[in-house]
């Protein structure tokens, strides 16, 4: 069986799909993607730009949110 190639962007939907969270955290998120931490970050702020994804940013950590979570079904399903 061939492996699917995802973009980093992908990458964050599947995470968010397999957690089935609303909210992850940085590190969470880190761990789910296997990206190294600046890959990550770019692809972040690239969906941060986008609207695709909402930041909280609290005392200790970072969480991220997606917006739209019908999308993520909708590919991953």
């Amino acid at each position: 069986m061939e492996k699917i190639k995802l973009s980093p962007v992908e990458r964050v939907y599947h995470a968010f799909y397999e957690s089935k969270k609303q909210r992850m955290y940085f590190n969470e998120t880190r761990g789910k993607v296997k990206m190294s931490i600046s890959s990550l970050q770019n692809a972040l702020i690239k969906m941060e730009k986008s609207g695709e994804i909402v930041k909280y940013k609290e005392m200790a950590n970072t969480f991220y949110s997606l917006k739209n979570k019908e999308v993520t079904s909708l590919n991953f399903a």
